[in-house]
């Protein structure tokens, strides 16, 4: 593990620029059930901001997906087409929470 007092004696007299992007997002538990079944949206969307920025994930199918793991991957796609980065989102069968992580 990195400390402040570490990097501060490894680089007396440099200056250090450290630039810490990543963050982790976990929801609240979703479950695998709703009042919607996953199967009928259509036409979901969401709603993020990362790094200040502001991204709406408009038009997403979840018809094919037969999980929610396959609902986390379709949410992770529309987000890279947003971002145009490397976010990944998962869901946990045991929480039943998605869990979206920034790079």
């Amino acid at each position: 593990m990195v400390s402040d007092a570490n990097l501060a004696a490894a680089n007396r007299g440099a200056e250090v620029d450290l630039v810490l992007k990543a963050a982790v997002l976990t929801t609240g538990a979703v479950g695998e059930t709703s009042s919607v079944p996953r199967e009928l949206v259509t036409d979901g969307s969401f709603r993020i901001s990362i790094d200040g920025t502001g991204y709406n994930c408009d038009a997403i199918d979840f018809s094919a997906d037969a999980s929610m793991a396959d609902v986390a991957a379709t949410m992770q796609a529309v987000l890279r087409t947003a971002t145009s980065a490397l976010e990944t989102i998962t869901y946990s069968a045991t929480t039943e929470k998605f869990t979206i992580t920034t790079v």
